[in-house]
């Protein structure tokens, strides 16, 4: 967001501090703030040039400040996209620097108004108040309040996080001071899901300033996180004026990202094994706690568990799908000549045809499904109220979108609209290329190698796309001698049920236990498989079998080919999932059988958990 956020108190730092902030502008870098040696002023006067009151194409501090302050007179405090209060995230001080937050707010309402998460207890209702004895306790600092988990005992637990900001300068100060307890009680700055930077206090309430050196990272987005999650004696934090600067005034210094801080559990499967424990990627291979893995043997990679602050479900977003099973979480950004155009964080600024695309999603979700699921019509302009209106995609602009319909060309407000599908999926087409998911949604489809320490995917579209270990949901490898269970050309044979016919397989997705998609199939259903390299001298079918959540009746599980049967279990309601692995070598045709093993109860069935033929390449 250009210049100072809504929310801002410019006025208010000005007249406080007068001179002072003169003499602190000179000392942290800017003598004399102006879009000329200031990154915020320079975007600022791009993006308003209105506000160059002189017109001399240099946006001052004053001009700055002068912009905002009418504004807001004449339309109010800004907004957030989603209505709510924008607070000072982002606040731009007569010196230069960037105010992030000094918790000088009464209550926390304030601060979740503004975007901020506050979990747990240890921090109570709001931020402490600055009384004599907690400025003897931790000394001068900032405003009236402070953040504190000290002053309501060391056993509770809580976790604070900031919204999203833009990293500007080169250094984030902040005040810090309490228990030296890596990883339970510290400040961390975020991008993404990844910890980049973190301080600990020293065993000592006293403030002292703390600086970040975030200067590889401007212009990345970031959050601020304060953890306590400590408990016993120094199990607590305390935190104030958390800001960016240019020249820090700090004590410490923390210029480099910790090793082995926020790693990410997961499963990885290979060739050989399933391995869970802490995943990593450094400098261009992959481990799994302290073993490293060749990236030709893995086949599937799982995150077990969400980002620690994983985007609203519910918040609308845009979204592109593809014909060939892809999402894309981006901006879309306009429609022209047949052309698409696209703005992402990771794709940037992209044109892609519309014949490649399902549906455009104007306030999707992440997991939501689209009306090009199979529930709505090519062609179909699906609104947020109202009948679907039957229409061709003439514009895609800021604020509408235009359709070519039975009563001519009709403009409609983005906001009224929910989607428009072009084309249907073709049902049971393979999809070829690694399927790469993304925490925010997206899904992706091309070829994944490993590079420093994230991995890259080569894409038919988007080109080479880097991708932080943190921004991965799970990674599913495609080659010519491994085939899902989900992605095998199937027929159905239904039994009669003792009340109706079972319905046919379905692929559930769910990341619980070190999987990520199931194949679920009910009691008195036989199903057969075509396997796509019955060729191969050696071929096994592998995965996990367990039995559906809450199953109330144990079954029997049989897979046979021409007749011939290769293994049979039972699976007990409330058993473990089980590893299996079937010799299909040679196979053809696969057929599985489930069935009661005893008497008849609902809910009954199994899921096949990320189960998958292997050829004769497998070791």
């Amino acid at each position: 967001m250009a210049g100072s956020p809504p929310g801002m108190r410019r006025g208010v730092r000005w007249t406080l501090l007068g001179p002072t902030v003169l003499a602190l502008a000179v000392s942290v870098g800017f003598a004399d703030v102006t879009s000329q040696n200031h990154p915020t002023l320079n975007r600022m006067l791009g993006e308003h040039p209105d506000a160059d009151a002189d017109r001399d194409g240099i946006l001052t501090f004053a001009e700055h400040d002068g912009f905002w302050r009418a504004f807001e007179k004449e339309h109010g405090p800004r907004k957030q996209p989603d209505g709510r209060p924008a607070g000072p995230i982002s606040t731009l001080l007569a010196s230069g620097e960037i105010e992030i937050c000094d918790f000088d707010e009464e209550h926390f309402n304030k601060l979740r108004e503004w975007g901020w998460k506050i979990d747990g207890q240890a921090f109570g209702d709001e931020p402490k108040k600055a009384t004599k004895l907690v400025r003897q306790r931790v000394g001068a600092f900032s405003g009236r309040y402070l953040l504190s988990s000290l002053f309501r005992g060391d056993s509770l637990t809580g976790r604070v996080v900031s919204p999203p900001f833009r990293i500007e300068l080169s250094h984030i100060e902040a005040l810090l001071s309490g228990g030296q307890r890596p990883r339970q009680a510290c400040v961390n700055v975020l991008v993404g899901d990844r910890v980049v930077r973190t301080a600990t206090g020293r065993d000592d309430d006293l403030f002292e300033t703390v600086a970040f050196d975030v200067s590889e990272l401007v212009d990345e987005e970031a959050r601020i996180e304060i953890v306590d999650n400590a408990r016993g004696l120094w199990g607590h934090i305390n935190v104030d004026r958390i800001r960016q600067t240019q020249q820090p005034r700090a004590t410490r210094v923390i210029v480099d990202a910790p090793r082995g801080f926020g790693e990410i559990l997961g499963s990885v499967e290979t060739r050989g094994a399933r391995r869970r424990g802490a995943v990593d990627v450094r400098e261009g291979k992959l481990s799994v706690g302290e073993e490293s893995l060749a990236f030709d043997s893995v086949l599937l990679a799982v995150r077990e568990r969400e980002p620690s602050v994983p985007d609203d479900p519910k918040k609308p977003r845009a979204a592109v799908r593809l014909l060939n099973g892809e999402t894309w979480f981006v901006d879309i950004v306009g429609f022209e000549k047949g052309q698409v155009t696209i703005k992402g964080a990771r794709t940037g600024r992209r044109v892609v045809p519309l014949s490649g695309i399902a549906s455009l999603e104007f306030q999707a979700t992440a997991g939501a499904s689209s009306e090009a699921g199979g529930a709505g019509a090519a062609g179909m302009l699906y609104r947020v109220s109202g009948e679907p209106i039957p229409s061709k995609l003439v514009w895609i602009r800021d604020k509408d979108i235009a359709i070519d319909c039975p009563l001519g060309i009709v403009p409609i407000p983005r906001s009224l609209v929910r989607s428009f599908v072009v084309a249907l999926p073709e049902p049971g087409h393979r999809q070829e290329g690694d399927e790469i998911a993304l925490t925010d949604g997206t899904l992706l489809r091309g070829r994944a190698k490993l590079e420093n320490d994230g991995l890259v995917v080569e894409h038919a579209v988007l080109g080479s796309l880097k991708l932080e270990l943190a921004s991965i949901r799970y990674l599913r490898r495609s080659t010519t001698d491994i085939v899902w269970l989900d992605q095998l050309e199937s027929s159905v044979e239904e039994r009669v049920g003792p009340l109706l016919p079972p319905p046919a397989p379905i692929v559930v997705e769910s990341v619980r236990d070190g999987h990520f998609r199931a194949v679920r199939m009910l009691p008195r259903t036989v199903t057969r498989y075509r396997v796509p390299f019955s060729a191969v001298e050696k071929g096994t079918l592998r995965g996990r079998l367990a039995p559906v959540a809450g199953a109330k009746a144990d079954v029997i599980v049989r897979a046979s080919a021409a007749g011939r049967r290769l293994w049979e279990r039972r699976v007990d309601a409330g058993s473990d999932p089980a590893e299996v692995t079937i010799d299909v070598s040679g196979v053809l045709e696969l057929t599985i059988e489930v069935d009661f093993a005893g008497r008849v109860a609902f809910p009954c069935g199994v899921e096949w958990w990320d189960a998958h033929v292997l050829g004769s390449s497998g070791g």
